[in-house]
Formats: C-alpha cells, structure tokens, sequence
C-alpha cells in the first residue's frame, strides 16, 4: 500500500535507457499506480511498444514533457492518447522515432499550439509540406530540433521565421537542403536567437552566418574560403 500510495503522487519518472531483461514488468505495475505525472522521459527504451505506453498516457492526461527519443518498438498509434488527450502539453521529443507519420504530425497540428520545446530530428517520414503547415501553428516555440530531417528546406525555414518568432535554439544539423535564403530569414525574423546548430549544411554560407555571429552561437567555425588570398611576399618590403 505504501509503494502504490508513492507511485499515486509521483510528478516524474525517468526509465532513460534502462533496457533490464525484466523492466517490461515493472513498467506495467507502475502504469497502472501512477495517475498524477507531468513529465515522463522514456528515452532510448527498446522493450516500450504501444501496448506498454497507451495505459501510462491514458492514467495521465495532464503530462507536460514528454520523451520518447529513440524509442524504436513504437508505432504511431502509441502517440495518439498524447495528441488528444494531454492539453497542458509543453515539451515534446520524438528524436530517431522513424514510426512518426506526417499523419501524426498534421493531428498534433491540430490538437496543440502550446509547445515551447520540440524535437523531431532524425524524422525521415515526415514531408515538406506536412512541416510548412505544423509550423504555422506553433507561435511559442523556444526550442527545435530538426537535425537530419530530409524534408527540412528554405521554405520550411521561412515558416518557422514568420511564424515561430521566440525561437531561442535552433538545431539544423544536418539539413543539407538548406541554404542561405532560410537562414536569413531566421535572422531577420527570430530576433531571440542564442544558438544555430548549422553544421553539415553546405549551402550554409559564411555570407549570412556573419550577421549572427556575436549575438548568436554558431557551432559552424569560420569560413574564409571566400576572401581571396593574396601572395604574402606583396606585403613584404625586402
């Protein structure tokens, strides 16, 4: 009874990359007792499928942050007591979840528009336009991660600036569809951005990163590729 009165106020819950033979088990005792918590981080589970998470989220509807990167057992469906039920929704980290659809995305589109943190890096069935509509909709944005989602293009970049005004990190990594014509409009549009994640973007060049740099962290170093180099002996007086 004490353990069970325990689980029954327990705000959070971390299983992070806890994969023991047994821990299945012990996840379903603790779906079933726990009914207040406001952040789950089930990150890299490998065991966790749609049957194990659905109980969880249906005993809790009043989650804030919810993690699931890397949870590879799950489909799409396992998402949805999420996308419908949980309103005070904040955080959201789906990182490597291949199983998230453009249809789960356009039913978070339409179910949520409070998310200050998102991570949908590593995303590879989501399509352009799936991303140019979501984006529209989420206006407190602070946090995105969008690292190697092939679909990410200048035109869902100028979504994001238009729309998403308070975005604070922005990671990009990755992205080689973007250039120059996305980034600039970050920067004339995200006036509250501390840090760009731009690495392996080829079409990223040093021609827009300058405006940033001093007022932004940029994990990109310099490029001094396009000044010319001048013979240094013209320096010189021999």
């Amino acid at each position: 009874m004490l353990v069970e009165q325990s689980f029954a106020y327990r705000k959070k819950i971390n299983f992070s990359g806890y994969n023991s033979p047994n821990i299945a088990e012990a996840f379903q005792v603790l779906s079933e007792h726990c009914t207040r918590l406001d952040e789950i981080n089930l990150a890299k589970c490998l065991w966790l499928t749609d049957k194990l998470l659905i109980p969880l989220l249906n005993n809790n509807k009043k989650l804030k942050v919810v993690n699931l990167n890397e949870c590879t057992s799950m489909s799409s469906a396992g998402l949805q007591p999420v996308i419908i039920e949980c309103n005070l929704l904040r955080v959201l980290k789906l990182s490597k979840c291949e199983w998230l659809t453009s249809g789960a995305v356009d039913a978070l589109t339409l179910h949520h528009s409070n998310l200050v943190e998102l991570d949908i890096s590593h995303c590879y069935s989501i399509g352009e336009r799936c991303l140019i509509i979501f984006f529209r909709m989420f206006d407190k944005l602070e946090i995105l991660s969008l690292a190697h989602t092939p679909s990410v293009t200048d035109y869902v970049l100028i979504q994001i600036a238009h729309h998403c005004p308070k975005i604070k990190h922005l990671n990009l990594i990755g992205c080689h569809k973007i250039s120059d014509l996305g980034i600039e409009a970050i920067a004339t549009h995200c006036k509250e951005l501390e840090s760009l994640m731009i690495q392996r973007c080829p079409n990223v060049t040093e021609r827009v990163l300058g405006r940033l740099r001093g007022s932004v962290h940029i994990d990109k170093p310099r490029q001094f590729n396009n000044y010319p180099l001048y013979d240094a002996r013209i320096f010189l007086q021999v």
